[in-house]
């Protein structure tokens, strides 16, 4: 399928592109002032500003306007809601190229018994997302916006202390498909002509780009893009209820271990928020933050079962020491430690139970056994320890027979050792990994900002599953390290890497392409 997550028949299921991605290339809306009879996939680009009434006699003529809507009022003025302007909405990025209007037109009668009783003019508008950004441009009078619903209840009033002229109102839930409407009043008398312009830019939702799942807790789950300065999303539990919330992230990738607590068999309703970072008249910072108007649902599945690696075992390994180190196997994603039990095949003692060193998934036998050990065999099975009481499944079991006390040669590597850290204790580091998206061949590393007493670094490489597929150890030079990895084994696909320095963690994405 398609694999590039711009083109509009993006497959996130499929791992092989095979050319057939159709990516944007106009406007495909036939009422759009730039419709393009050619393009096939739509870029975002459809503009409806060359809409509006074209007379200059008229109320609300809008010079702006090429094409003529029929909307052109010449009597009376809009100062009440009954006579109020409808307005098109524009892009967020643009400029206020809306109607125009005079103050002066304005009587000092509200016939609409609004909050504030004084000289006014009403537009309406009907927003297609939940955020909105509307502009009163002027340099002639202290502009006052007033957003209104159908019912005429205020939702807002704003209007900045100091005269600045212009003013900027700015929403983020408002309800697509309904009506709102705006007064514009001034703050203080006006004499003479006091002209305008007014204008309703849309600030985009965004919703859930990949299905449901289900997911691993180190799975990754993408956002719609919205040209949006950054996405906070929003995990309610339909177990517990509670929800859970990411912090603000300029991607919209989210790797599910970046939210505190998001658990393993559970089930959520996603909700997406945009933030945007705009100024207001006055060129004041405001943040506002856009609700989704859609919802979606994802899966956390079940974690996978561990075992002793059958490498180890009996069978293969033979009789072990107690010095030599025994691996579980699969890796699973979010677990505190792994719990071991051994028990004595003779029947004659009680199973030991040993919780293993913090994530790491290596176990001295040493720790579990002592030399009363020496000639027996154990039946092991290990499972996952997630913490506040909650265990994964047990895996298959292995036999384990026990010769001496020497410790043998097989004392796993760094990259074996090295423990998982939470996202709760990263510190302060950086890292770059490019070119992305690659084919693999050759991707470089770059990390900055380790501690200085760090001398290793692990790259961890894991699919959509949370599974290690690729992992090297690299050399810190005075807290950085520079370095390449060959990818070229992987399948293309969507990647998590995992930096790991010391206690300081660092994770990205990698998009591998063939």
């Amino acid at each position: 399928g398609c694999t590039d997550d711009t083109a509009c028949n993006y497959d996130a299921t499929a791992t092989i592109d095979d050319n057939s991605c159709i990516l944007p290339d106009g406007c495909t809306d036939s009422g759009a002032c730039n419709f393009d009879p050619a393009a096939v996939c739509d870029d975002g680009s459809c503009d409806f500003s060359c809409f509006g009434c074209t007379d200059p006699a008229a109320n609300n003529f809008d010079p702006a306007a090429t094409i003529d809507d029929g909307t052109c009022t010449f009597d009376p003025v809009n100062d009440s809601p009954a006579q109020s302007f409808a307005l098109n909405l524009s892009v967020s990025n643009g400029p206020c190229n809306g109607l125009s209007g005079d103050m002066a037109d304005a009587s000092t009668a509200d016939a609409a018994g609004a909050a504030t009783v004084d000289a006014d003019l009403w537009y309406s508008f009907v927003p297609f997302s939940s955020g909105a950004r509307i502009e009163v441009n002027t340099v002639d009078f202290d502009a006052l916006i007033e957003v209104l619903d159908a019912g005429l209840n205020t939702l807002s009033i704003e209007d900045a202390a100091a005269f600045n002229g212009s003013e900027a109102y700015h929403v983020g839930d408002l309800t697509a498909g309904d009506t709102y409407y705006v007064r514009v009043g001034s703050v203080a008398a006006t004499a003479g002509a006091a002209p305008f312009d007014i204008c309703v830019k849309t600030l985009r939702d965004s919703r859930c780009d990949y299905g449901s799942g289900p997911y691993s807790i180190c799975g990754i789950f993408k956002a719609d893009f919205a040209f949006a300065d950054s996405y906070i999303f929003n995990f309610p539990s339909n177990t517990t209820g509670t929800t859970y919330t990411s912090a603000p992230q300029s991607s919209t990738f989210l790797n599910f271990d970046q939210v505190d607590g998001i658990q393993y068999d559970d089930d959520y309703t996603v909700e997406i928020q945009t933030v945007y970072m705009t100024t207001d008249g006055a060129g004041d910072p405001v943040m506002t933050i856009v609700e989704a108007d859609e919802s979606c649902s994802v899966i956390i599945g079940s974690p996978i079962t561990t075992q002793m690696s059958p490498d180890d075992n009996a069978t293969n390994a033979g009789p072990q020491y107690l010095g030599n180190y025994i691996i579980a196997e699969e890796y699973i994603c979010g677990v505190e430690s792994y719990q071991w039990t051994f028990v004595n095949i003779s029947g004659d003692d009680l199973p030991i139970v040993v919780e293993g060193n913090g994530p790491t998934r290596w176990l001295q036998i040493s720790d579990a056994l002592n030399e009363s050990a020496l000639g027996e065999t154990f039946d092991v099975s290990v499972r996952a320890n997630f913490g506040g009481g909650v265990l994964g499944d047990v895996g298959a079991t292995q036999q384990l027979s026990i010769i001496g006390v020497v410790t043998a040669q097989n004392e796993p590597g760094i990259t074996e050792m090295a423990q998982y850290v939470t996202r709760s204790e990263v510190l302060e580091a950086t890292a770059n990994v490019y070119p992305n998206p690659t084919t693999g061949d050759m991707v470089n590393i770059n990390v900055t900002d380790i501690d200085t007493t760090v001398e290793l670094v692990t790259v961890d490489i894991m699919d959509n599953l949370g599974k290690v597929v690729a992992s090297r150890v690299m050399n810190a030079n005075n807290g950085s390290v520079q370095n390449i990895m060959n990818l070229s084994q992987l399948t293309a696909g969507m990647y998590h890497v995992r930096i790991t320095a010391g206690d300081q963690l660092v994770n990205t994405t990698l998009m591998i392409q063939k």
